[in-house]
């Protein structure tokens, strides 16, 4: 449980979901009160669950709903976020430069992200990495380890680059590299 634990799918939405502020979808405790509660309570159940493998019983259910309603961490495919299944760092990465909608802003053709690894890391996941580090997000270390799960640590880590970057960098790349 330290800081060395790795980070799952379902944990990283959480994470992400408060760094975010993100709103979170009403539960069936604080929806609106009168109205015929009996049909509410059936339409309910009735209602499809956007991933198969995310019960709304599960714990990270409002945080995993709260990120796919907007587009931020989408699940695997074949109706499946795989909530409890360990994050990898380039998908980590992916989230947070997708976020931002940089991941376009890389070089076109073949590049280098910089790495000693950077062969290892997944196509889909290349130019958010190198976007990444650009952008002081990652940090700048000899290897990136894409294909390993994140840690609590690296996520922290990852969240204050990224706040970090939100609150200082931001403006000055939008008025250096979009106004001028």
């Amino acid at each position: 449980l330290g800081p060395q634990t790795a980070v799952s799918r379902g944990d990283f939405a959480k994470a992400l979901a408060n760094t975010m502020d993100i709103e979170l979808p009403e539960t069936e405790t604080n929806t609106r009160s009168g109205g015929n509660r009996n049909s509410r309570n059936k339409k309910t159940e009735e209602e499809k669950l956007r991933y198969i493998d995310v019960p709304k019983t599960h714990r990270n259910y409002s945080y995993i709903e709260g990120v796919s309603n907007r587009n931020i961490m989408v699940g695997v495919g074949k109706g499946r976020f795989e909530p409890d299944r360990e994050l990898t760092k380039a998908e980590a990465t992916t989230i947070l430069i997708r976020l931002l909608g940089f991941q376009n802003l890389a070089p076109i053709g073949n590049y280098s992200t910089g790495f000693k690894d950077d062969s290892s890391i997944p196509n889909w996941a290349k130019d958010h990495v190198y976007m990444a580090k650009e952008l002081n997000i990652i940090p700048r270390t000899e290897y990136f380890h894409p294909n390993k799960a994140i840690t609590k640590e690296e996520t922290a880590v990852l969240l204050v680059n990224f706040i970090n970057y939100l609150q200082e960098q931001l403006k000055y790349d939008y008025r250096e590299n979009i106004l001028n």
